[in-house]
């Protein structure tokens, strides 16, 4: 079997299409809605709604497969399906970047005055078929800001509140369908919406309410008073804090002066930069700079916290697994527990006591998050799957330890290059590999251009990879194996990592006849290892595995 995991789209049933699920047609209601973070190749299955309820997914970050009815879809930013109550949906996320997304159950019924045969073809094509799409790059935004508000305002529990948040929901739908039919948006809302995206884009250009005004069709007075409404700013205000957002992350990065930071954001006068930042911040930048040297980062995201610890800065407030390695080293900060998802009310409280000058998060937290996060510092979201010496430089910056990143970065291609020899010594062309046992399944880790293992084992250590590596996976972060496909791993020393809810299946594992048969089980060369210690990536983890490598392997 040679899927990776990230499998390849296949043909979906009943052709989704617009056509196939005719909503401009129906009244739809609004009933509820979650927001759903998915971790590494977690799966999650959604049952059937019931009530005739139907669903609209829409995916807000990360990447992942919908399996709908037996076919599957990739999915990433943007994706979206439509379902009906009796459609089978199960959601898996990408290897390791994990996904986020929203889930909308929703009523839709028919219009009165059409064609009742007309309505009776549509609901029957809706309740046999599911609608799926990729949005475009221009609609995407202002349409997770709309799945982003129903979220925040769900709750709302009056008649009224309930009213607004199916117009919420409607204004949803049609940006959907407005975008997959490719017809310009024609009415005062989207064309405030259209400049507001504009604004995001062009922040560091001269803008005037003339230009923009302009650029939705309307006069200077209408515009504002359509702006305000819908974002609850005028569009010098929103603009403003456009521009001191950015300012504040740059002066956090510490790269560039404040001039060319007021420069870069929009503003050729110094002083009038420094006044509207001191407005919209409460203190002027160069104060703002001084609070951030003090170095009181909370961190969410323990992936973070290697970068942190490579560089020597011990952080104020973490979540963490208390199994974890580094747990260890944190035990003096405050704990806000063990996971980023778990962050709410509770932690905000916490975390706020401690005062923080900059959060660093990912880019998987919800908007609820988000929220709370925004009343209490700065907060850097980062994405995760990349480069961990581009994600340690990046966080070096943050802390303003540029040269600290260097020298880390520096000792550990030492370490490695040292360790690498000894280990290509002992082993000889003996070939090695990690194989991870998943609730999912078997993973067999692939070659040094990503994921966990393959760019310790074949690019810092140069290890050999066995051939089913090389010719299947050599490419991926990992593929997917079955019990029936363990003869083909020809290995030599296996590295064996089982997850911590996965026991059931290593032991269906090592009881396989097909077990036996790889080289490295019948010469006892097996070891397993740790699941934090190689299920993580940066400059600390990588240690502890070389360390790991060179207790087993030598």
């Amino acid at each position: 079997m040679n899927d990776s995991t990230r499998q390849p789209s296949m043909k979906r049933r009943s052709a989704p299409s617009a056509a196939r699920w005719p909503l401009e047609q129906q009244l739809v209601q609004f009933v509820h809605i979650d927001f759903v973070r998915l971790d590494s190749c977690e799966r999650v299955n959604l049952p059937h709604s019931g009530g005739g309820l139907n669903r609209l997914i829409l995916t807000a970050d990360g990447m992942g497969r919908l399996e709908i009815a037996g076919s599957c879809l990739e999915a990433e930013r943007g994706t979206c399906c439509l379902a009906a109550s009796d459609v089978p949906l199960a959601i898996v996320s990408n290897g390791e970047t994990g996904m986020t997304f929203y889930v909308i159950s929703f009523q839709a019924g028919a219009i009165a005055g059409l064609s009742s045969d007309k309505h009776d073809e549509d609901e029957q094509a809706a309740r046999e078929s599911i609608w799926c799409a990729q949005l475009s790059d221009r609609a995407v935004p202002p349409l997770l800001d709309w799945a982003k508000r129903l979220y925040t305002d769900r709750s709302g529990a009056s008649t009224l509140e309930r009213f607004r948040l199916n117009m919420t929901f409607q204004e949803l739908v049609y940006g959907i369908m407005k975008d997959r039919s490719g017809r310009q948006a024609d009415n005062a809302r989207e064309a405030v919406w259209t400049t507001v995206q504009y604004m995001e884009r062009h922040y560091m250009d001269p803008i005037s309410r003339v230009m923009l005004a302009g650029m939705a069709g309307m006069s200077q007075e209408y515009y504002s008073r359509v702006f305000k409404r819908e974002t609850g700013k005028t569009p010098s205000g929103y603009l403003t804090d456009i521009r001191m957002s950015h300012a504040r992350r740059e002066l956090v990065r510490g790269q560039s002066s404040v001039g060319d930071i007021a420069e870069d954001v929009g503003y050729e006068d110094l002083y009038y930069f420094s006044r509207k930042f001191k407005q919209a911040v409460g203190v002027p930048p160069t104060a703002y700079i001084q609070r951030k040297r003090h170095n009181k980062v909370a961190c969410l995201y323990f992936p973070y916290l290697d970068h942190m610890l490579a560089v020597g800065h011990s952080p104020a407030a973490t979540m963490i697994d208390k199994s974890h390695p580094l747990a260890e080293r944190v035990r003096a900060t405050v704990d806000l527990g063990s996971d980023e998802p778990e962050f709410g009310e509770r932690h905000a409280r916490l975390l706020s006591e401690n005062e923080p000058d900059l959060i660093l998060c990912s880019t998987y937290i919800s908007p609820d998050q988000e929220q709370l996060l925004r009343r209490i510092a700065p907060a850097i979201q980062l994405p995760y799957d990349r480069d961990w010496r581009l994600a340690l430089r990046d966080v070096a910056g943050f802390l303003d330890r540029d040269q600290e990143a260097e020298e880390a970065i520096a000792r550990y291609e030492n370490q490695v290059e040292e360790a690498g020899e000894r280990i290509r010594r002992r082993l000889g062309s003996q070939t090695v590999a990690l194989l991870r046992v998943h609730a999912e399944g078997l993973r067999l880790y692939g070659g040094p251009m990503g994921g966990y293992a393959g760019p310790v084992l074949y690019g810092d250590l140069q290890l050999s990879a066995p051939r089913l590596v090389r010719t299947r996976a050599w490419e991926s972060k990992a593929i997917l194996l079955t019990l029936e496909s363990l003869p083909e791993l020809d290995v030599d020393r296996l590295l064996l990592v089982v997850d911590p809810n996965a026991l059931h299946q290593a032991a269906e594992l090592v009881s396989h006849p097909g077990w036996l048969e790889i080289p490295a089980v019948r010469n006892g060369h097996v070891h397993e290892v740790g699941y934090f210690t190689w299920m993580s990536k940066g400059l600390e983890m990588n240690k502890l595995k070389i360390d790991e490598a060179l207790g087993v392997l030598v």
